[in-house]
C-alpha cells in the first residue's frame, strides 16, 4: 500500500542535501514536482532553499478478500435404518439404509455419502464426491435442510461388524465441500458400526430314525455350520419339506414334515432333529425330503434344500373276517353224486396291506374241515381240505389299505358233513384266505364255529327192475336170488328203509307184497328164516351199512337179493308191483 505523506516539509536543508536527495529521488526513478524557493540570508546564515510538496497531503487503495464456499453441515444424524445391534444385526444379501439432514448456508443441494474410512473429497464439478476408503453408498441430490439417505445392500462383508462414516457434501460448480470428519457416526445403535449376520450352512441331513412301517415315526438330523460368534453362536432350526421349495416367511411352501426346535450353535455348529410320523397307508418305498434352516434372525441357510431319504419298509398284508358263503339258509348243503359239484366261496371284506391295497399281488385259499391235520395247511382232499389256487381268487373294491377277497371252488358231494346229523356234529368248517403282496405273505382265517356243512342222504337203486324170471303157482325162488345194488350217493353212511306194493297182473288178480323177500346174505334160501318180508306199511331198515363215499372214482355200494314164493292156485299172468328204497342213516356206520 502506497505510503501517504501527510506533513510539509518546511524546515530548510543545506543545498547539499537537497541535491541528494534529487539524485537519490531520481535513481530510485520517483519523479516530484518541487517548488524550489530561495529563502533570504539572514546574518550569519547558510544559503537556503524552501522545498513544498503539494500533492502528499491525501490518497486511496482499493480492498479485496476471497470468500470460499462453506460446506454444509449435519443437523440431524447421521443414523442407520433400521438400526443394527449385536441382537439386531442386518442379515447378509439384505440391505441397510442410511440417513441424515444437512443444512448448507449457500442454499446448495447436498449428497450424502457413507465411507468405511473418515476421508472423502468433494467434487470441483458439481458431481458427486469420493469416499477416501469404499464406498457403502451414495445418496442423490437433497435440498438444503432435507433428509437425504442412501442404501448399501445387498450387504456382502464377511466381517460381522463395519465402520461408517457419513459426509455430506454439496454440489457448488467450482468449490464443492463436505461435512468435517467429527461427529459423523451417529450414536446408539443407529450409529457406527452396523452389524451383519451371515447364513447358516447345511453341511449334511440324513434319517437317523428310518426304515419304519407304514405309519412309522422318522427323526430326520441335519447339521450345519454358522460363522457368527458375536451372540455367542446364534440359534438354529431345521425345516424338513417335501419338493414344494421353502421361504423364511412362510415355511415349507407344499407339505411340512416336520420342524425342529431352536438350537444354539456351540463352536459354530449347530445339530438340529424333528420328528414326523407317518400316516398309512403308504406304499413300501424310498421317499426324498429337503432340509433347510434357517436362524433367529430369520435367515435362510446356505445349501437349503439340500436332500436326503427316509424309507417305508414293506409290510405283511393282514386277512380279517373270512367267512364261508353259505347257500343253505346258515349251511352249506352239497348236491348228491352225479349232480354238479356244489360252489362255495371263501371271502373277505376286510383284506388290508398298509401299503396300500394296490400292493396286493395275489391270493389263495383253502376251505377246511376243522379237525383236518394241519388246519389250513392241510394236504388237499376232497373229504377235509379244499385248496384254492390264484386263479381263482379275485383281489377287488381296492380303497385305500383295504379290498375285498372272493375265492371260489367246488365241493364234492362226499365231502364230511358237520351238522347235528353227523357224527362229526362238534366240527364245523372254516376257511382261510391268504394274500401276498411282492414278498410277504397274510393270513386269515374264519373265525369260530364257522360253518356247518349238512348231511346229504342219498342212494341210488341201479337196476330199474327185480326179475323173478318165470314160475308156477305154489312156487318159489329157493336160493336163486334177484339182486339189486344200492350205491351210496350222499355223504354219510347209509342203511335202507325197503317197502312195496302188492303184485298185480293189471286187472283183479294180485297177491300179497310178503311174498317177496330180501337179504343182504346171498344165496339166502326163500321162506328159510334168513330173509325179510317186504310190507306195504312198515318200511324195514335194511342194514346194508353202505359207509360213506370218500371218492367220485371209487362207488361205495351194497346188494340187495330178492326171492319170491307164488302163491297155490295163483291165476297166471304178469304180475307187477312196486317196491321202494329209501336211504336212512346208518347210526354206526363207517363215517
Amino acid at each position: 500500500m502506497s505510503k501517504k505523506i501527510k506533513k510539509q516539509i518546511k524546515k530548510s536543508m543545506p543545498w547539499f542535501v537537497i541535491a541528494s536527495l534529487i539524485i537519490s529521488t531520481a535513481t530510485v526513478g520517483l519523479i516530484f514536482n518541487i517548488d524550489f524557493k530561495f529563502l533570504p540570508l539572514l546574518s550569519g546564515d547558510t544559503p537556503r532553499i524552501s522545498i513544498e510538496l503539494p500533492g502528499a497531503k491525501a490518497d486511496t487503495a482499493t480492498t479485496t478478500v476471497r470468500v470460499r464456499n462453506a460446506p454444509p453441515y449435519i443437523t440431524v444424524g447421521p443414523a442407520e435404518s433400521p438400526a443394527s445391534a449385536t441382537n439386531t444385526p442386518v442379515n447378509y444379501g439384505e440391505a441397510i439404509s442410511f440417513n441424515a439432514t444437512a443444512q448448507d448456508d449457500e442454499s446448495n443441494q447436498y449428497y450424502l455419502i457413507i465411507c468405511t474410512a473418515n476421508s472423502v473429497t468433494a467434487s470441483t464439478t458439481g458431481g458427486a464426491p469420493t469416499c477416501g476408503g469404499i464406498q457403502l453408498c451414495l445418496s442423490g441430490l437433497a435440498n438444503s435442510g432435507a433428509v437425504n439417505s442412501c442404501t448399501y445392500g445387498p450387504v456382502d462383508l464377511v466381517a460381522e461388524t463395519q465402520v461408517w462414516y457419513a459426509f455430506v457434501c454439496d454440489n457448488h460448480a467450482t468449490e464443492g465441500e463436505c461435512s468435517p470428519a467429527t461427529n459423523n457416526q451417529g450414536s446408539g445403535d443407529s450409529g457406527s458400526p452396523f452389524f451383519i449376520n451371515h447364513a447358516p450352512t447345511v453341511q449334511a441331513v440324513s434319517a437317523t430314525v428310518n426304515f419304519q412301517a407304514p405309519g412309522g415315526t422318522f427323526t430326520f438330523t441335519a447339521t450345519s455350520t454358522d460363522s457368527d460368534n458375536a451372540r455367542g453362536g446364534d440359534e438354529i432350526r431345521l425345516h424338513i419339506c417335501d419338493d414344494g421349495g421353502w421361504a423364511t416367511s412362510t415355511g415349507c411352501v407344499n407339505y411340512t414334515y416336520c420342524t425342529s426346535t431352536w438350537v444354539q450353535a456351540v463352536g459354530n455348529q449347530a445339530v438340529n432333529s424333528c420328528n414326523w410320523t407317518d400316516t398309512a397307508p403308504t406304499p413300501d418305498m424310498a421317499y426324498t425330503v429337503y432340509a433347510y434352516i434357517e436362524d433367529e434372525f430369520y435367515l435362510g441357510g446356505t445349501n437349503n434344500g439340500t436332500t436326503t431319504t427316509y424309507t417305508i419298509i414293506n409290510v405283511a398284508p393282514e386277512v380279517q373276517g373270512v367267512y364261508l358263503v353259505p347257500n343253505d339258509g346258515n349251511e352249506i348243503q352239497l348236491n348228491i353224486k352225479d349232480a354238479p359239484a356244489t360252489m362255495v366261496i371263501a371271502s373277505s371284506t376286510n383284506v388290508s396291506d398298509q401299503n396300500g391295497c394296490a400292493d396286493l399281488v395275489a391270493a389263495t385259499s383253502t376251505i377246511y374241515w376243522s379237525s383236518v391235520s394241519g388246519g389250513y395247511n392241510c394236504a388237499a382232499n376232497d373229504n377235509n381240505c379244499y385248496k384254492i389256487g390264484s386263479a381263482n381268487c379275485v383281489i377287488g373294491n381296492c380303497v385305500g389299505a383295504v379290498a375285498e377277497v372272493t375265492c371260489t371252488t367246488t365241493i364234492e358231494y362226499h365231502a364230511i358233513p358237520t351238522d347235528a346229523s353227523s357224527f362229526y356234529a362238534a366240527a364245523t368248517w372254516l376257511a382261510s384266505i391268504s394274500v401276498r403282496d411282492e414278498a410277504l405273505f397274510g393270513v386269515g382265517t374264519t373265525s369260530l364255529p364257522g360253518t356247518d356243512l349238512k348231511t346229504s342222504q342219498a342212494m341210488e337203486v341201479t337196476e330199474s327192475e327185480i326179475d323173478y324170471g318165470v314160475l308156477v303157482a305154489g312156487q318159489n325162488t329157493g336160493t336163486d336170488n334177484a339182486t339189486t345194488t344200492i350205491l351210496n350217493f350222499g355223504n354219510c353212511p347209509i342203511d335202507a328203509d325197503i317197502s312195496g306194493t302188492w303184485m298185480s297182473d293189471g286187472g283183479v288178480n294180485h297177491f300179497s307184497e310178503s311174498q317177496q323177500e330180501f337179504s343182504t346174505t346171498t344165496n339166502f334160501m326163500w321162506n328159510g328164516g334168513d330173509g325179510q318180508s317186504l310190507s306195504s306199511t312198515t318200511p324195514f331198515t335194511l342194514d346194508v351199512d353202505i359207509a360213506r363215499p370218500i371218492s367220485t372214482s371209487t362207488d361205495m355200494l351194497d346188494l340187495v337179493y330178492w326171492g319170491i314164493g307164488i302163491p297155490v292156485l295163483q291165476m297166471s299172468g304178469v304180475y307187477s308191483g312196486t317196491n321202494t328204497f329209501e336211504v336212512a342213516i346208518d347210526p354206526d356206520g363207517a363215517w
